[in-house]
């Protein structure tokens, strides 16, 4: 699994050239769970396993950029006063974070809000 990753950070994000590659931790958590809700090994059960990977594909949480404002125009505007600029959480949680869901840049998550977003994303699909 380590070299899987090795070869992600290397290929994909050019050896930490790019931003947004990521841990070592996040990316085990993920292959994990794409191992496990395989829709290869789970022939019975292919259309909703297919619809489940898809729904935990899309919804992770990732880190701002750098002095990161707000999302506009599919980019970061990136000139906020602070390098590691917080804001409130979406979820009304009252958490300042730096994170958002990697489906929809424009709102702050918190992880325990997080879960709430999937929820309410897969009712309105």
């Amino acid at each position: 699994m380590h070299s899987a990753f090795l070869a992600l950070r290397y290929f994909v994000f050019g050896n930490n050239t790019i931003e947004g590659c990521p841990t070592l931790l996040v990316f085990r958590r993920r292959l994990a769970w794409q191992l496990i809700n395989n829709p290869w090994i789970r022939q019975d059960e292919q259309t909703t396993a297919a619809e489940t990977v898809a729904s935990v594909a899309v919804h992770w949480l990732v880190t701002a950029p750098h002095y990161a404002r707000k999302w506009l125009g599919g980019t970061f505007i990136c000139d906020a006063n602070q390098k590691y600029q917080q804001y409130f959480c979406s979820g009304k949680c009252s958490k300042r974070i730096r994170t958002y869901c990697a489906c929809d840049p424009s709102k702050w998550l918190c992880h325990n809000c997080l879960p709430n977003h999937v929820l309410n994303a897969e009712q309105e699909e």
